[in-house]
């Protein structure tokens, strides 16, 4: 089957290839699976009056083409980071957005199943049957919950002669695929979908204690983990970080989608020594804290200066009709929260230090979107009603 590649992502990840093929061949890859060349030889009956003409072979990407490392947080609030004027530190985010790019009007769906599908087919979601969570599937066109033969990420990069390979969280998997049996045809490593390897779970959470994870589509036993945060630092890492330094004709493709948000639990040990100093800015609530956020992206630019902050939701009660025992419960759950999105920031900061010790940093394009579908309300906590 031939797929038209489509717009957004899609266009980007063609004009990192592009650009060392000749205009005839580059035109070529627009299409995707690539034809394979036609033969020109003959055939006699000796090899002497034969005539050949090339060994068929698997497309390969262009010399130096780039490596892609495309990350994806879970549940994390656009005000959440110090990046986009958050008081959450995350200085490998900042790091990045000062070196690089910063987009400010980047939208994603409410729920993670739909921004996912559409983030990897680089259609709406509606479009590719994704109108919801895959687990809240129906019988009406957009919203049955199983993503059709389309282009994606993985298939645009790997039709290409790069490796690819998805680690962590992927909440696109049809219910009815979801066994140890298969098929696996809308899994991340299935025909449909196009990634060489994967890692980690196809539920929309896991436990972080003890998650239920997948290598390809095998479950592994992950029991000797201590947490989901601890595997996290190994995925890339070893070997796949590595796999860019040793394979340099297969530039690597990957994607990653951390999930330490989604329920954040972290344990008092893991704190940062800077979320004590942002205790005081907790307690104040979520009223007064939305405002002092607003106003340091209006500072940095990140808003327009004459942008007006949204009322608060009447679903949201006001910070100070709280008892104060509540409110210390509140504070409570922003702080972890804080602490889960401080480790993460940590976590990315050793894969693209990691890069930089193999020599890789820059021919390797790192694409990083805070956040899937906003932060959670799960709990009750207005953490990021803004």
């Amino acid at each position: 089957m031939t797929t038209t590649l489509r717009s957004g992502l899609f266009v980007l990840l063609t004009s990192i290839i592009a650009p060392a093929l000749a205009e005839t061949t580059a035109a070529e890859r627009l299409s995707l699976p690539i034809a394979p060349r036609p033969f020109t030889n003959t055939v006699a009956p000796t090899e002497e009056a034969s005539t050949p003409d090339h060994y068929a072979t698997a497309p390969s990407a262009p010399v130096s083409s780039p490596n892609v490392l495309l990350i994806m947080t879970d549940d994390a609030g656009f005000a959440a980071s110090s990046a986009f004027g958050g008081a959450v530190e995350t200085p490998t985010l900042e790091r990045l957005a000062n070196e690089g790019l910063r987009y400010t009007q980047f939208h994603t769906t409410g729920v993670c199943s739909p921004t996912r599908a559409a983030l990897l087919t680089g259609r709406n979601h509606h479009a590719v049957g994704m109108g919801s969570l895959v687990e809240l599937d129906s019988p009406y066109e957009g919203y049955v919950g199983d993503i059709p033969p389309t282009a994606t990420i993985a298939r645009v990069l790997g039709d290409n002669g790069y490796a690819t390979a998805m680690f962590g969280k992927d909440h696109n998997v049809p219910i009815a695929e979801r066994t140890a049996v298969g098929p696996f045809e809308s899994w991340p490593t299935g025909r449909l979908r196009g990634f060489d390897y994967f890692y980690g779970f196809i539920s929309g959470d896991t436990s972080q204690w003890r998650p239920s994870l997948y290598e390809n589509t095998r479950r592994v036993d992950a029991r000797g983990a201590t947490t989901i945060c601890s595997l996290m630092k190994n995925w890339p890492t070893k070997p796949f970080i590595g796999s860019m330094k040793s394979s340099p004709q297969h530039p690597s493709g990957h994607f990653l989608c951390t999930t330490l948000m989604d329920h954040p639990t972290l344990p008092t040990m893991h704190r940062r020594n800077g979320l004590i100093a942002l205790r005081a800015s907790l307690i104040l609530g979520w009223d007064e804290f939305r405002k002092q956020v607003f106003a340091r992206q209006k500072a940095a630019g990140i808003v327009p200066d004459n942008a007006q902050l949204t009322p608060r939701p009447d679903m949201i009660e006001a910070w100070n009709s709280l008892p104060a025992t509540t409110q210390r419960v509140y504070a409570r759950y922003m702080e972890v929260f804080a602490a889960q999105l401080a480790f993460q920031d940590a976590q990315t900061g050793r894969l693209i230090d990691e890069l930089e010790r193999l020599g890789l940093r820059d021919n390797t394009i790192v694409i990083f979107i805070e956040g899937d579908n906003g932060a959670s309300g799960r709990i009750g906590c207005a953490w990021n009603a803004q």
